[in-house]
């Protein structure tokens, strides 16, 4: 099935990224307001097709068994702040508020790039849900070997029943929403990139209009040291 999946979606995308390139550009020469308003209409159904290709592609890569990570330490600080800096048109436009507060001595075992993809697809799913003027808080917190990331949002809550299904693949918590980037594929995508670093991603919700918290844990770089080690071998010292 992942063959099959990957040979589809190779055989998708060829031909889109022409479109993708051109498109816009006869959209630009294009004199008829009719012909304008279809080509816009086309352009948007294009960039949907893409995306899912896209996502479809990153699902059967994750799900694959072959996939080999290369770990590497991560400041996850760091990390954060980059993805910030690359959704803040998104959060500009929205007048939305980012705040990190996870601390600069934790730092995680994990791929660089399969973190930048999840950070990323769970940041974007905040912004999508919450509604402008919104917060969003991120955090993480050290035990032992296992570092868990917390990223909080005041957006639109979730139901009991939409919790259960969030991770599934092509679900959308909010049917009533048509967003042509969305593929309802990103929080299952994040789902198969915890679970091939050895970690747990769920989510926590207190009900509608209640905002929206999602988790995931993953292990700690050796070098990190939570502050309760760091008072825990102060005391050993000092005895």
């Amino acid at each position: 099935k992942d063959e099959f999946i990957t040979r589809l979606g190779h055989d998708l995308k060829s031909p889109l990224t022409p479109l993708v390139s051109l498109l816009p550009s006869i959209r630009k020469q294009e004199q008829d307001p009719k012909l304008q308003e279809l080509l816009d209409v086309t352009i948007s159904d294009v960039s949907y097709m893409k995306n899912l290709v896209v996502k479809t592609l990153q699902l059967a890569r994750f799900s694959s068994s072959s996939l080999a990570f290369n770990p590497s330490e991560i400041d996850l600080r760091i990390k954060f702040d980059a993805t910030i800096k690359r959704k803040q048109l998104y959060l500009t436009k929205g007048n939305l508020e980012v705040r990190n507060l996870v601390e600069e001595e934790i730092s995680v075992e994990a791929d660089s790039l399969s973190m930048d993809e999840l950070i990323d697809n769970l940041m974007t799913n905040a912004i999508k849900y919450t509604p402008d003027g919104g917060t969003i808080t991120l955090d993480a917190t050290q035990k032992k070997d296992m570092v868990t990331v917390s990223i909080k949002d005041s957006g639109i809550g979730m139901t009991a029943d939409q919790l259960q299904h969030i991770f599934d693949q092509f679900y959308k918590a909010d049917s009533s929403r048509h967003e042509l980037d969305s593929s309802g594929l990103g929080l299952a995508i994040s789902k198969r990139i915890v679970d091939k670093h050895g970690g747990q991603l769920w989510a926590e919700s207190e009900g509608l209009d209640k905002g929206s918290t999602f988790y995931f844990t993953v292990k700690a770089a050796n070098k990190a040291v939570t502050k309760e080690d760091t008072t825990k071998a102060q005391m050993e010292k000092t005895e």
